[in-house]
């Protein structure tokens, strides 16, 4: 066995993996398909790099494995040069029934956040190395949960339509949480990394039986630092919160300290996947705050976006932000190529701008909707967050105020983009109104293409600019092909 050519052990390992490969779970740090490899591992030599390359492939970490003195045993840099991918899992200290009733308090936020910080410090201590020429390339994964959340759910919800929100609060406990690094000083201590090449963070949403609960969110400025100890970094999607409702200065604190901790992602970064989406209010005459300095009309995280772009290869972008995410008004550098890299740029603006304006009119609506449905509701939940105390569909269609502003400040960038292949502008219906614009250029040819509803209808302003950034960089001898049209 120990002296059978590398091929047919290649195969013989293969064939193994795909046999154990069967095993059904929903448990996020179960990995016991590989584990079921380990013993194939003691054949030989041979057979021990060929095991060990499947069986350390991809690895779930969670605060106890990360804990254990085996984890630094068993991941030897002979190992992690193995690994292609990592699910570090923060599961956070469990809490007892009378927690239910009450939310987070400060000593609460704080045991989650030492669990955060504690794992994060042992992975990147664990992944240091110092061989950057031969360190492999990991997609890190960062999710999170806790057991408590879930536990009993369905007898929980039951207990509580019997008796009340009293009993028990659910993903109200923890909305206003966000697991945090705390303080900059605590990323400046974490060890620098060149391995992390893709790093992907996702809420982990808690299911029971019938039911599903909210995931817990990690503070955007803690994923940015801990980003910017990875200095080989060239990929992030970041599906985030910002759907901060009742602390409106939380809110503002979180989005402030995004804007400044994006200066810095290392400099190899290319690639940049936001979703920061914020849920709309119920109410739809509801007036959002605004979270912008009395003293500044520019929202600063729109700006940090805007800088972070321009050295881009590919940005995709849904947030609520204001125009100056695309193109601030104020701008001065009109012959610059400010994107020289960018070739695909996607955003999708939320219904609020950071001003609390809308992006879409109030209409004159019935009681029922196309659909039947009720768009007025005389029911109030005292319980609820601002604006979602009941139900008001009052929005149907963009506005065109709002539209051309955006088409003007993004015909402004493409100008810009010197590199650019295809860009898509959406704004997704509150109901049924909806805009969406793509934009494709290669040598010779450029498509502006607008489906919208209502049908738009674009002014000569907005088709000049497109026009000519279609000429200058596409080299669109012919014009450029301009259609708009319902979805």
């Amino acid at each position: 066995m120990a002296r059978l050519p590398s091929e047919i052990l290649a195969h013989i390992v293969s064939y193994l993996a795909a046999e154990g490969n069967t095993h059904d779970s929903d448990d996020s740090t179960d990995n016991s398909d590989c584990l079921a490899l380990a013993p194939y591992a003691a054949v030989s030599r041979g057979w021990q790099q060929r095991i060990e390359a499947v069986t350390f492939a991809h690895i779930i970490l969670t605060p106890a494995r990360l804990a254990s003195p085996l984890a630094a045993q068993a991941l030897t840099p002979d190992r992690v040069r193995f690994v292609r991918s990592i699910r570090l899992h923060v599961l956070l200290p469990p809490y007892d029934e009378q927690a239910r009733a009450r939310r987070e308090d400060d000593a609460d936020r704080a045991a989650n956040d030492g669990v955060f910080i504690d794992v994060v410090r042992r992975l990147l201590a664990l992944l240091a190395d110092d061989d950057v020429d031969h360190c492999p390339k990991i997609r890190l994964s960062l999710t999170a949960s806790c057991v408590s959340d879930t536990e009993d759910i369905d007898a929980r919800r039951s207990q509580w339509s019997r008796y009340g929100m009293d009993v028990d609060i659910f993903e109200a406990r923890y909305e206003s949480s966000y697991l945090d690094l705390r303080l900059a000083a605590e990323a400046e201590a974490l060890p620098q990394l060149h391995c992390i090449n893709h790093f992907h963070v996702s809420p982990t949403q808690s299911y029971g039986r019938l039911y599903a609960l909210a995931g817990r969110h990690f503070a955007p400025q803690a994923v940015c630092l801990m980003a910017s100890r990875m200095l080989g970094l060239e990929r992030v999607y970041w599906s985030l919160s910002d759907n901060e409702k009742r602390d409106i200065a939380l809110r503002k604190r979180l989005r402030a300290d995004f804007a400044h901790a994006l200066q810095t992602l290392p400099s190899s970064l290319r690639r940049f996947d936001l979703d920061y989406s914020r849920a709309i209010p119920l109410d739809h005459s509801f007036q959002t705050p605004s979270i912008l300095d009395y003293d500044d009309d520019n929202d600063k995280l729109s700006l940090a976006l805007y800088k972070l772009s321009q050295r881009l290869a590919s940005f995709t972008l849904i947030a609520d932000i204001g125009p100056e995410a695309i193109w601030p008004v104020e701008h001065t550098q009109d012959d610059e190529s400010l994107w020289p890299r960018m070739q695909d740029y996607f955003i999708i603006p939320g219904a609020i701008a950071p001003s609390g304006r809308w992006l879409y009119l109030l209409s004159d609506s019935n009681d029922l909707d196309d659909d039947g449905r009720d768009t007025l509701s005389d029911d109030v939940d005292p319980l609820a967050a601002p604006g979602d105390e009941t139900q008001r569909y009052l929005r149907d269609d963009p506005d065109p105020d709002v539209v051309r502003a955006l088409l003007l400040a993004t015909a402004q960038a493409v100008r810009r983009m010197p590199a650019l292949r295809y860009l898509s502008l959406a704004l997704r219906g509150v109901d049924r109104g909806l805009l969406e614009v793509e934009y494709s250029a290669e040598a010779g040819k450029a498509e502006l293409t607008v489906y919208s509803l209502p049908l738009l209808q674009l002014d000569e302003d907005v088709v000049r600019l497109w026009s000519e950034a279609a000429e200058e960089y596409a080299g669109a001898g012919s014009g450029l092909a301009v259609l708009v049209r319902e979805p």
